[in-house]
């Protein structure tokens, strides 16, 4: 039975459509910015998280733990560029099974490639799609899509984080801006994390130097001093401080002055005043005289000049020359 719609029906019909149209559109509109204020609010709380520490390990977990769970992924992976090989590296994976994630490198993958060329990229068929490889491993794990999104310091492009879904998924334009900016904000982090690490390295191995050093001096038959330009104690040897009663905690950064055992020069008129402006070395012979008794020293001192030419330390040595000297 046909039916014919009269005028006043259709645009009624068009009317009401248009209507709920306009009730989707903006349903839509609201959803969008509830997600986009959710998103603000737990980027504010991931900023606070990775940067409240300077542990690497740490901020790497936060962000592998905590991003999967707020974008309704199975689980997440960060990858890492090596600067010495430039391979990407597994630092940290969660929800994933450990036969997944040793199924191989992924560094040749399509996808890889252009995520650390900056570029966001949404999978939605990761069982198939030829931007990813492993496909049986990425089946057996029951992935159905990825997103990999790159992992960014203020300068470059330095890891891929993956997000990877149980559910075929449409990943949107808000999604993918607020994982984006999640990683960007973890790259700093990062970057933070392995500038510390360098310079805690650093540190440690400049102590580890100085107590090799310092017992090479002790080991000498001779006293030796360090000093540096402005003439204060850097490192003095156990036989100086036993020399001059010292002790080791409230030697270093003394003046020379105060703790020479030498007679008293005229204000730069002294050997070490002789040193640093002539960036030579020369040796003296003293005689110190104590409670009635003669002892004879035999003094080298010797600059250590830098690449720009200026002397960056003077090394005294001391050696007692009393027995040679009356025999």
């Amino acid at each position: 039975l046909a039916i014919e719609f009269t005028d006043i029906e259709v645009n009624f019909a068009m009317s009401l459509a248009e209507q709920v149209g306009i009730a989707i559109m903006s349903s839509r509109l609201f959803q969008e910015q509830k997600h986009q204020l959710n998103f603000f609010k737990e980027l504010r709380t991931i900023s606070r998280l990775v940067n409240s520490t300077l542990d690497l390990d740490q901020i790497i977990g936060m962000i592998v733990e905590k991003l999967p769970r707020l974008m309704g992924t199975k689980g997440g992976t960060i990858r890492l560029r090596d600067p010495a090989t430039n391979r990407l590296e597994l630092v940290a994976a969660s929800g994933l099974s450990q036969e997944y994630l040793d199924r191989g490198s992924i560094s040749r993958e399509d996808s890889s490639f252009k995520a650390l060329k900056g570029e966001p990229v949404a999978i939605y068929d990761a069982t198939s799609d030829p931007r990813v490889e492993f496909h049986d491993a990425i089946i057996q794990e029951g992935i159905k899509s990825i997103l990999a999104i790159p992992i960014r310091n203020e300068t470059e492009v330095i890891g891929v984080m993956r997000l990877l879904s149980g559910e075929h998924r449409i990943f949107t334009p808000a999604e993918i801006n607020f994982a984006v900016t999640v990683a960007e904000e973890g790259g700093n982090a990062i970057e933070k994390a392995r500038t510390y690490r360098k310079i805690t390295l650093l540190f440690n191995q400049i102590e580890e130097h100085e107590r090799f050093l310092q017992t090479i001096m002790d080991s000498l038959w001779l006293s030796v001093l360090v000093l540096d330009p402005d003439k204060h104690v850097v490192m003095a040897n156990r036989m100086f401080l036993e020399m001059q009663n010292l002790s080791e905690p409230e030697t270093p950064g003394r003046s020379y002055d105060q703790i020479s055992p030498w007679p008293v020069t005229a204000p730069g008129k002294g050997p070490v005043d002789q040193v640093l402006a002539t960036r030579a070395s020369i040796a003296i012979l003293e005689k110190l005289e104590a409670d009635g008794s003669t002892s004879w020293f035999e003094r080298h001192l010797t600059p250590i000049v830098g690449n720009n030419g200026t002397t960056e330390f003077i090394i005294e040595a001391v050696r007692d020359i009393t027995d040679k000297k009356l025999h």
